[in-house]
């Protein structure tokens, strides 16, 4: 692959991931607006996401938990870059035969995403912050598998686990 067309693929991959989390909002705007519609009520507007994401960031935080790490603090950010990276490797709008786009890579993406969550709940110190840690690795045990069988037997297939 030459420099050009490798620079290329990160340009368009950049452009692709962030038209995604642009896009994400609405979309779920749009699935409000449908089963509204469905049961017959006029429902929000489609741009009612991005009303929400506003408000959120402009509130400030209220309580925080004494957290003696950094983890607290530096894990939305780590969970934004994955989901850009996430959505910058994985061939949504063309196919740029992009070497990271790996069924194997993008599994431990989520994994390591599920495994930061759960440290940082138990970073809290919170009682049901904890429980719900041991939940969430509980029921990632058995996701993973199912997750993995069900990738793994189309790329079996295939030959091949890239996307």
């Amino acid at each position: 692959m030459s420099g050009l067309s490798l620079s290329y693929n990160i340009l368009f991959g950049i452009i692709q991931g962030i038209l995604l989390l642009i896009l994400a909002p609405l979309v779920s705007g749009l699935c409000r607006k449908i089963v509204a519609r469905l049961q017959q009520r006029i429902g929000p507007p489609i741009t009612q996401p991005f009303r929400d994401i506003r408000k959120l960031w402009s509130k400030e935080s209220e309580s925080r938990p004494k957290v003696h790490t950094w983890i607290y603090t530096a894990t939305p950010v780590f969970f934004l870059s994955c989901a850009i990276f996430l959505a910058s490797i994985t061939p949504v709008f063309i196919n740029l035969s992009n070497p990271l786009a790996d069924i194997i890579l993008i599994i431990y993406i989520f994994a390591l995403i599920r495994f930061l969550l759960s440290i940082c709940a138990f970073d809290t110190g919170s009682p049901m912050a904890v429980a719900g840690a041991w939940r969430e690795n509980t029921i990632a045990v058995i996701i993973e598998i199912l997750m993995l069988s069900a990738l793994f037997i189309p790329a079996l297939e295939c030959g091949s686990t890239n996307l």
